[in-house]
């Protein structure tokens, strides 16, 4: 019982430790504030690409229109009275491009399934980069329904020899049915729509927990070299270490699920809690290692930000390196993100917790 209470006396004076420092509090506040800026600012009118667009002046005008305006995505849809409003916009910056469609945009598009040419899409730009194709592709990926319809409709009064007009074709219809159906992880499978501005929240939560282990090593590494664990017994200073590196990891775990749910990312809070458990344990325990290869306060000082780049770039933080897989699989923050979405991943974190932990206490102890 003395040795409980020790124990918790042991960890609440660790805790405070960490609790003394001013950037250890700089720590816990970025996730929430980075939760509530992206939030905030995924609620307000914004665009990556903003297109001037005159959608023609017929029926089929004002249902695109009515579409184009509802995206709430990448691309910004600014609609125009007439094509020259449409190229003010774009001459005068305000616009990145302008997406000018013909008078009769339902006409061109039956010519178009009919395998006939006429008017098309007028583009203009004040200079072409990724993100302008990109946008191109969505207009097409918005336009194809109803060309891909009218194409059905061209078809079968082709096939029938005239015997059915466009408007007899008009009652027929290719299956509604999905190509492709998503679903996503947790729950009933299904999700609301997440804006793209919190998509990277999660990845860059994992990455901040994780980094938090590496500076807690650094921390121990120079109780280490004070010799200020040196009066403990051998199994006192691992679990002194344990303790160091553990404590600040799941502090940071905490204010990274206090803003996910600020985000409204959290879906299922008990998942989410385990799994911020695991990453926390396998994290502590990478940490645990790099402090055995590295030894200094010094060289781990300096192998933190390679260590944050490496994190960002072959985690799925904002885009999935596949040729990077085989060093992805090595770093907790991966199988995180993935866990979400297959369950196996969290499995794989709850092994490689203790094989992390069993490999670097070996190396530390000798180092």
């Amino acid at each position: 019982m003395n040795s409980l209470r020790r124990a918790f006396v042991w960890l609440g004076l660790l805790q405070l430790r960490i609790l003394k420092k001013p950037a250890f509090w700089l720590l816990l506040a970025l996730p929430p504030l980075l939760a509530l800026a992206l939030s905030a600012a995924a609620g307000q009118d914004k665009g990556v690409v903003t297109a001037a667009v005159y959608p023609g002046s017929d029926g089929f005008s004002a249902e695109l229109a009515e579409q184009l305006e509802q995206e709430s995505g990448l691309v910004r849809c600014l609609i125009c009275a007439s094509p020259e409003a449409a190229e003010t916009m774009v001459t005068s910056g305000r616009a990145d491009a302008a997406w000018i469609f013909p008078e009769k945009a339902g006409a061109v598009l039956d010519a178009y399934a009919a395998g006939g040419r006429g008017e098309t899409v007028r583009v203009l730009q004040r200079e072409e980069s990724v993100l302008l194709r990109m946008a191109r592709e969505w207009l097409f990926a918005e336009l194809f329904p109803a060309l891909s319809e009218r194409s059905f409709h061209a078809a079968l009064e082709r096939e029938s020899g005239g015997a059915l007009s466009a408007e007899d074709a008009a009652g027929y219809g290719p299956a509604q049915r999905e190509l492709i159906a998503i679903s996503y992880g947790g729950g009933d499978g299904t999700a609301g729509e997440t804006d793209y501005l919190l998509s990277p929240v999660r990845g860059l939560l994992a990455v901040l927990v994780t980094l938090g282990g590496l500076g807690a090593g650094l921390l121990l590494l120079e109780d280490r070299s004070a010799g200020r664990l040196n009066w403990a017994s051998r199994s006192g200073r691992a679990a002194i270490a344990a303790a160091e590196l553990i404590l600040p990891m799941a502090d940071l775990s905490l204010s990274a699920f206090l803003a996910l749910c600020l985000a409204g990312l959290n879906t299922e809070p008990g998942y989410e809690l385990l799994l911020l458990l695991l990453l926390t344990l396998a994290g502590s325990g990478v940490a645990l290692l790099l402090c055995a290869v590295f030894r200094s306060p010094w060289r781990l000082a300096a192998f933190l930000p390679v260590f944050a780049l490496a994190l960002l770039a072959f985690c799925p933080v904002v885009v999935d390196l596949r040729w990077a897989r085989p060093l992805s699989l090595l770093l907790p923050p991966y199988h995180y993100l993935l866990a979400l979405r297959r369950p196996v991943h969290a499995l794989w974190l709850a092994v490689s917790a203790p094989v992390f932990w069993c490999a670097g206490a070996l190396c530390f102890r000798r180092a």
